[in-house]
């Protein structure tokens, strides 16, 4: 972001009747980095969070384990069906 986005940001942020989300709009930021701006002009300079969506590689794990458990299933019910039908025979 250049100086001259940052001011007009700034002077933006003085009317009060607009939201971030329009002033963003407006410059071609995001509202995240704008309300950062307005953070920082409020003297707040506490680090804002971010949501955490998880990295590819969580993603990755999560997908296999899935897969894991749904075979996991599969073969138990396969399991319980074949003794049902192959388990010892009943007594005479």
């Amino acid at each position: 972001m250049s100086s001259v986005d940052r001011e007009r940001i700034e002077e933006m942020l003085q009317d009060e009747s607009r939201s971030l989300r329009d002033i963003a709009r407006e410059v071609g930021c995001s509202d995240w980095t704008v309300r950062s701006i307005a953070r920082h002009l409020r003297g707040d300079l506490r680090p804002m969070k971010r949501a955490h969506h998880g990295s590819p590689r969580d993603q990755e794990s999560a997908g296999f384990a899935g897969w894991a458990i749904g075979i996991g299933l599969v073969a138990a019910v396969g399991a319980v069906l074949w003794y049902a039908t192959h388990g010892p025979a009943p007594p005479d």
